[in-house]
């Protein structure tokens, strides 16, 4: 199951493989590098709810 996370230059909501998990990625919308956390998107503080939704049709990261 992939992990949800927030780009922390930009804000998008990527969807990365969990494999991934604890490693870096770049956001493919923006080229930040940030690290991977295990804690989904929806499990962070009501702080990121303040990010506008990503589009329905979301980038993922890490997946070929």
């Amino acid at each position: 199951m992939p992990i949800e996370t927030l780009c922390p230059g930009c804000g998008r909501k990527l969807r990365v493989a969990e494999e991934h998990a604890g490693k870096q990625a770049r956001c493919p919308v923006c080229g930040t590098i940030y690290s991977v956390g295990a804690i989904s998107a929806s499990e962070t503080p009501a702080s990121a709810d303040r990010v506008e939704p990503a589009p329905s049709s979301q980038d993922q990261v890490g997946t070929n």
